[in-house]
């Protein structure tokens, strides 16, 4: 990633990289928090786990993420907002970090104990997926964050999900005749979106890593959410006149 210079003009800057240097307002991080914490996740997600049938492995391992998040969140949701943007950041990382983790559990419970998958094919298959799908975007976003030359498409991340959605039928049917021939359609399209929404969840986790990576390379330029006050947060080492005040 390209450090800038302090007295760049971000405007001037390509859009995916500006989009980068913008915090995220208190009221934002809170319905962030409160939707995909502790409804995304403890509520669909933890159904998804206890679902029938339940697998006690599976909570075992999904626990103790499930619970550090929990704490995280709840932690940011009692601090003062004005002081934890950055963090925010990497606590959606993590969070979006922890979905795919889960996701690939649920995947697996469900191909292997509802579909009936039998061997380690599928379990391969979509690892591969997983890890195909990592090293794209880190690729990705190490270019669009190191040049100012505006070579890369912005919307390019966005334009490879939706081409993995669309090709939803596809997988399915590969799903299909590859791992799940004895499955009804209504198990073949659950394992099939668990799996797509886990691959979308690793794109907004890279995304927000490198969000937050490169707020904190270029820390004077952030655009950070001011106060009620109209003043500048203060953050950690960071001294509060070392931003402009936007108003």
């Amino acid at each position: 990633m390209i450090k800038l210079d302090e007295q760049t003009d971000i405007d001037t800057l390509p859009d995916d990289m500006r989009q980068h240097l913008f915090s995220m307002d208190s009221k934002g991080m809170k319905w962030l928090i409160f939707s995909f914490v502790f409804i995304v996740m403890n509520v669909v997600g933890g159904v998804l786990l206890v679902a029938d049938p339940f697998v006690t492995t599976y909570m075992v391992i999904a626990a103790p993420v499930m619970i550090i998040i929990n704490v995280w969140a709840f932690a940011l949701m009692i601090r003062n907002p004005q002081k934890t943007q950055l963090e925010v950041v990497l606590f959606t990382a993590f969070l979006f970090a922890s979905y795919a983790f889960g996701l690939l559990l649920i995947s697996h419970k469900f191909a292997y104990f509802v579909a009936g998958v039998e061997g380690i094919s599928f379990f391969i298959g979509v690892l591969i997926l997983y890890l195909g799908t990592i090293v794209y975007f880190i690729r990705y976003y190490h270019k669009t964050l190191s040049t100012l030359e505006g070579e890369v498409e912005a919307k390019e991340p966005a334009k490879w999900m939706w081409k993995i959605f669309a090709a939803g039928p596809a997988i399915g049917l590969f799903i299909y005749h590859g791992f799940l021939k004895g499955a009804f359609a209504s198990e073949l399209i659950l394992v099939v979106l668990v799996v797509l929404f886990g691959v979308l969840s690793i794109y907004l986790s890279i995304k927000m890593f490198y969000k937050y990576a490169f707020m904190k390379l270029n820390l004077p330029l952030v655009v950070f959410v001011q106060s009620s006050h109209g003043q500048m947060t203060e953050f950690e080492d960071v001294e509060e006149d070392d931003y402009e005040d936007e108003n």
